[in-house]
This record gives structure tokens, sequence and C-alpha cells, in this order.
């Protein structure tokens, strides 16, 4: 399990690469709890709040700042996406098995395939990329970014974290984006970002059999 004080860290550091400083940190809280409040701050557009779903289908849980403010889009039949309105964010998770044996790289290819809303940032865009395992097992890389809104709407900015790995024979992809506009944008969407990393990136797993059934889903 990652230390408490070392997971902060890097909520911090992710905020400081995208916006010079996120709001002041406080100190390491000393329970669990504090610290899962400090990482969805209310000024990033999610509450206090921090409960482990399951995203059905795809065999995976992982911490969900607000999960009252969530809605699933249905329409999906083979991702697991929800949209949350209040902070203009959409996750969308996806497992799958694959036809051989892939890289980090092929997944994301498959991925870009099947969903072609997924942004493709340009080096100017990317705040940090690493190499890291998702879900504990998956073998891959997480892309940070922030890139402007088209001409269209002057003012606006969207921010990404995408994750695409590879374990054996079976993919996956975690997909979180967001928008904000006016003189704060860039702040609160460093502060979205840090807090979806640090818990849905940071804190996904994958569920075993008969933990499908106890984990509440969304």
């Amino acid at each position: 399990m990652v230390n408490p004080r070392v997971k902060r860290a890097r909520v911090g550091l992710l905020c400081a690469a995208l916006y010079g400083a996120c709001a002041a940190q406080p100190t390491a809280p000393h329970n669990p709890a504090q610290a899962n409040a400090a990482q969805t701050p209310a000024s990033a557009g999610f509450g206090a709040e921090l409960r482990t779903i399951e995203a059905k289908g795809q065999g995976l849980a992982f911490p969900l700042p607000d999960p009252a403010g969530w809605r699933l889009d249905k329409r999906e039949k083979h991702s697991w996406v929800a949209q949350h309105r209040r902070s203009s964010s959409q996750l969308v998770v996806r497992a799958w098995h694959f036809d051989g044996i892939p890289r980090a790289d092929d997944c994301e290819r498959q991925a870009r395939l099947w969903r072609s809303d997924l942004p493709q940032l340009v080096p100017a865009e990317v705040v940090s990329e690493q190499e890291r395992l998702l879900a504990g097992a998956y073998r891959g890389r997480v892309t940070v970014g922030v890139r402007a809104a088209p001409s269209s709407t002057p003012g606006q900015l969207h921010g990404d974290v995408l994750g695409f790995g590879s374990d054996a024979r079976d993919c996956l992809m975690l997909a979180f984006s967001t928008s904000a506009a006016g003189p704060g944008a860039r702040q609160v969407i460093a502060e979205r970002l840090a807090a979806i990393a640090g818990t849905v990136f940071e804190r996904a797993r994958r569920l075993h059999i008969e933990e499908r059934v106890s984990v509440p889903r969304l």
C-alpha cells in the first residue's frame, strides 16, 4: 500500500506541474478519511466524499470522488462511461482481452479505434507522462495534458488524464477529461486532474470474482 504521505506528495507535484501552485496543501493528515478529503478539493467541483465503487462489466474497482454526482451513460455497451455534470467531467473505463500479446501502444491503438473522442495530445499540451502499473497489473503509461478549447469557446480549457496498459493478453484503458472556463480555469483543471489521478488512477485494482458481488457499483 502506498504511504499516504507519498500519495499526497504525488498529488501536490501534479498540481505544481499544472498550475505552478494549487490551493495550499495542508499538512499530512492523521487518518485516511482526512487524506481522502484532501485529495478531492471541493474547489475542483468534487465534494469531500470518496467511496470505492465497481466499474460494472470491467472487473475493476477504484475510489471515486463525489460518487453521487456521477451518472452512467447507459447507451455504452462495452465501456463504462460516467459523467460528472457539475464539473463538466467524464470518466471512461474499459478492460478487454487482446488477440495476441499486446504492448501498451497496441492497447492504446485499439482503444482509439473504438473511441474517436479520445484526445490526441500534442507535445506542447503534455504536462507529464510516466511509465507505471495500472490497477496493480497492467504495464503501461499515464499521460496528463491540458489543452485550449476551439476558438469558438474562448477562455475554456480542457484537461485529460489518459492511461493505457497491458497484462499478458489483456488491455486496460482509463480516460478522464474535464473542462473549465474563466480566470481560475487553470487552477480548477489542475485540482480536478490531481484529484482523479490520486484516486482512480493511483488506486484502481482488479476485483476477484467473489468481490464483484460485494463492491457497490455505479
